[in-house]
């Protein structure tokens, strides 16, 4: 009963759930008859307050000293019949905290509590077991423990195989189209978001991708990166109107594409391979220039060989990236403008301030 005296916002926080209910309703009930006794013992015994709240504590925890105990008829009953109240609660808030306990686990691995996780990915659609099990390698093979939350409406529960592999990692189950969903997942404490079809075998599932994106939008603010599966490349004039910056889609067909490289030119894609797994060290960076700027691009290619055969260490120039545009093979000409940025593949320990200052003495 006490519960309905709180504020709602506090009420609503504390009662997450009948079992929090009780709990918080047994818990106040037990500081009353804590304080009732302590009061009763105080003025019957004609005690200090410190050897009042000593008695009632004793008492409450079955501890029984037997120090200094209730001498008078009066003290003698508020013993009985308090001591006896306090010791049947504090045994049933015991109990009915292991109870809560358990509870939390259950829900937690069914997927109704919110992600717990700040700075992490945050995976909608569960993409099947070896498919997570790879991506959550790759992010912590460059960021340890890194978290990760995935969000599904089908799936019942994370395999177990899963959780005893990987530390911090949440389910979240819920609809696509429920507000609750989104913010059980936390996704404004996330810095990324990965969207994977619903059904790899459908390129209608675009068409679902485009909608958790529009909704996850409304959710993150520009720092929050967002990468999604694109089916069908005919699919992508429904993602056109997204920030490119902002929404990176990647075709969930690239290892069709990693085939038929390979298939034109032999070792391609291995080396493709492993560019993409961050796991084999060797994998690109998109980087700044800053004392770079001004350079042309073999400026800086020059710049950069240099710069590995003097400190020993390797690093090869892949990209320039103007605007949204990236170049794989600029002309060396090309001057490297304010705004622009390089892609590099390089192996740590790699300080681009470093490479920036040196590779720009270093090009002429």
């Amino acid at each position: 009963m006490i519960v309905y005296f709180l504020p709602n916002r506090l009420k609503t926080k504390l009662c997450k759930s009948e079992l929090h209910h009780k709990l918080v309703n047994l818990c106040s009930w037990t500081l009353l008859m804590f304080a009732g006794y302590t009061l009763g013992f105080q003025i019957l015994e004609k005690s200090s307050w410190g050897e009042a709240l000593w008695q009632a504590w004793q008492t409450a925890t079955t501890v029984g000293y037997g120090n200094a105990p209730a001498e008078s008829d009066g003290g003698r009953w508020v013993s009985v019949i308090f001591g006896s109240m306090l010791i049947a609660m504090v045994g049933a808030m015991i109990a009915l905290a292991f109870d809560l306990r358990s509870w939390t686990r259950e829900q937690r691995k069914l997927g109704m509590t919110k992600n717990p996780y700040t700075d992490g990915y945050v995976v909608f659609h569960y993409p099947g077991e070896s498919t997570l099990s790879t991506l959550i390698q790759e992010l912590r093979s460059v960021e340890p423990e890194v978290p990760v939350c995935v969000v599904d409406h089908a799936l019942e529960q994370i395999p177990e195989s899963l959780h005893s592999t990987f530390n911090q990692l949440h389910f979240v189950r819920g609809s696509m189209l429920e507000k609750e969903t989104y913010e059980r997942a936390n996704l404004r404490d996330s810095k990324a978001v990965i969207v994977f079809p619903e059904d790899p075998s459908s390129s209608m599932s675009d068409a679902q991708t485009r909608t958790v994106l529009d909704i996850v939008l409304g959710y993150v603010d520009d720092s929050t990166r967002l990468l999604y599966f694109l089916q069908d490349i005919n699919n992508f004039w429904l993602f056109k109107h997204l920030d490119k910056r902002r929404a990176t889609p990647v075709l969930q067909n690239l290892e069709v594409l990693a085939a038929v490289q390979e298939c034109q030119d032999q070792h391609s894609a291995i080396i493709t391979q492993r560019l993409l797994r961050n796991t084999e060290g060797e994998y690109p960076r998109t980087v700044m220039p800053k004392e770079l700027v001004g350079k042309t691009w073999s400026q800086f290619c020059r710049g950069l060989l240099a710069w590995s055969e003097q400190s020993g260490r390797s690093a090869t120039p892949l990209a320039l990236i103007q605007g949204e545009a990236p170049d794989s093979c600029p002309a060396p000409g090309t001057t490297i403008a304010a705004n622009d940025a390089i892609s590099i593949i390089a192996c740590e320990p790699f300080d681009w301030a470093e490479v920036d200052k040196a590779a720009a003495e270093l090009s002429s």
